[in-house]
């Protein structure tokens, strides 16, 4: 008989571990060979990978890029979707301002690019870093940290008189350093405007304020409060925090850097109604039928269902860099008619802008009522003659014609009043026009039956268009 051999589980040719558990001795020395036999690679390997992927696609990529740095003084920092912006921002300060403002993307974190950080760095004047999270109690936020490491490096090169002790890096003297300044935004998405960037950069400046922390987008304390009590709040804020006002850096001024003959779009609706699907629907036919590039994001979550709610999109002939609310805009819609009680959706309009409403009312009831709901927001044009003030122009609206309305019986499930069902045949066109600059005509006509039935937009409405 033939004795089963014992399958061979080790080769000492191929040593291999089988498990997980290590003495002390061969766990250290394991951790120690990941960087020499793995990790030492990683910065090559990646180099590689993005020359063949350019050869392929056309597109180039680096661990760290950088836009219009060759001449830069001031330097925006950032990863994501924020270097877009700042690009955008950095363009629109050399054109307005004559500032050299350049953009560094960094876009590897691990391995961390410190030998391309500092070639893109060194010499010059200040530097803003951008970063979505704050750690109060480290000496700085991680990104920022990364970049003071890799000059710090380049400097300990500058200053060594037996090589260079970090080779591949750039040999940095202390006067090429520049000011870093750290700069969070963007906490749990909150909206980032190029306002905010101008801000930063203006920071940086020779007369600035010259703050090394600050945050974006944030109010600390709201000046143009009338609620008495955080009146009362923010004053006790200020005596016991008197810095607390300089934390965040306040735009002082929002430029409209949205690509030229492109359509800006905002939607004010309601969770639930179906107006994130509209939005989609209309930017893929614009994106698929006419080729357009196009952005849009929805201002929604699962907590706003029954809440007001607001959609942006914007259509151009050329990729759109903003990844902000809409704070521009040439085209409003607003399927909920109750959209003045809750937000001004004349704010930002342009001129010649067009407003879409869906409403039952009749013209001049509509005007009528938006008066009265408005709250001390932007007025909007009155139908019986008299001038309202909208903004910083003066419109004065008269109505072609005016109906009586037909008496309403409230909604017991929604608290609003029942619209009416109304047949295209029975209603004809109702239109009314602006007298004065700018001109607007407005349209009201009536949903068919099969659009009324859909439910989208209600049912049984009828939609008035100002342009």
């Amino acid at each position: 008989a033939t004795r089963r051999r014992v399958p061979e589980m080790f080769d000492l040719d191929y040593p291999a571990m089988l498990g997980v558990v290590q003495n002390q001795d061969s766990y250290a020395q394991g951790v120690a060979a990941q960087r020499p036999f793995y990790f030492d690679h990683i910065r090559d390997l990646t180099d590689r990978a993005m020359g063949e992927y350019a050869e392929l696609s056309g597109r180039e990529y680096a661990r760290a890029m950088g836009y219009r740095l060759e001449d830069a003084e001031y330097v925006l920092a950032g990863q994501g979707s924020v270097v877009w912006n700042a690009e955008a921002v950095a363009d629109y300060l050399r054109e307005s301002r004559g500032l050299k403002v350049g953009v560094l993307d960094v876009v590897m974190f691990r391995p961390f690019p410190a030998d391309l950080v500092t070639a893109m760095l060194r010499g010059k004047k200040a530097v803003a870093v951008l970063e979505r999270v704050d750690q109060p109690l480290a000496v700085d936020p991680p990104l920022l940290r990364e970049i003071r490491a890799a000059m710090s490096q380049g400097m300990e090169n500058a200053r060594s008189t037996n090589g260079r002790p970090f080779p591949g890096l750039e040999a940095v003297s202390p006067d090429e350093i520049p000011a870093f300044y750290s700069g969070g935004f963007g906490f749990g998405s909150r909206d980032l405007q190029p306002g905010d960037i101008i801000a930063a950069v203006d920071n940086m400046l020779e007369g600035g304020k010259d703050r090394r922390q600050f945050y974006l987008g944030i109010d600390f304390i709201r000046e143009d409060t009338h609620l008495p009590k955080l009146q009362i709040w923010q004053h006790q804020l200020r005596e016991a925090y008197p810095d607390l006002k300089d934390l965040a850096l306040k735009p002082t001024e929002r430029p409209n850097l949205l690509p030229k003959e492109s359509i800006s779009i905002r939607m004010h609706s309601v969770g639930g109604w179906g107006a994130i699907t509209t939005g989609k629907n209309i930017v893929m036919t614009a994106f698929e039928l006419l080729g357009l590039d196009v952005k849009a994001n929805p201002k929604y979550g699962s907590e706003k269902k029954g809440q007001p709610t607001t959609f942006y999109a914007t259509l151009s002939h050329e990729p759109v860099r903003l990844n902000a609310e809409l704070k521009h805009v040439d085209v409003v819609l607003s399927p909920d008619p109750n959209v003045f009680r809750n937000s001004d959706p004349f704010e930002g309009m342009a001129e010649g802008g067009v407003f879409v409403i869906q409403s039952d009312l009749d013209a001049d009831e509509l005007w009528e009522d938006w008066t009265r709901t408005s709250c001390g927001r932007t007025s909007p044009p009155r139908p019986d003659g008299r001038s309202a003030s909208s903004g910083s122009r003066s419109m004065r609206w008269t109505p072609s014609r005016s109906r009586r309305r037909k008496p309403r019986t409230p909604n017991s499930a929604t608290g609003c009043r029942a619209r009416r069902s109304w047949a295209p045949s029975s209603r004809p066109p109702h239109s009314w026009s602006a007298r004065g600059s700018p001109t607007r005509r407005c349209s009201r006509v009536s949903a068919p039956s099969w659009q009324r039935s859909s439910g989208t937009w209600g049912t049984g409405s009828s939609t008035t268009t100002c342009a």
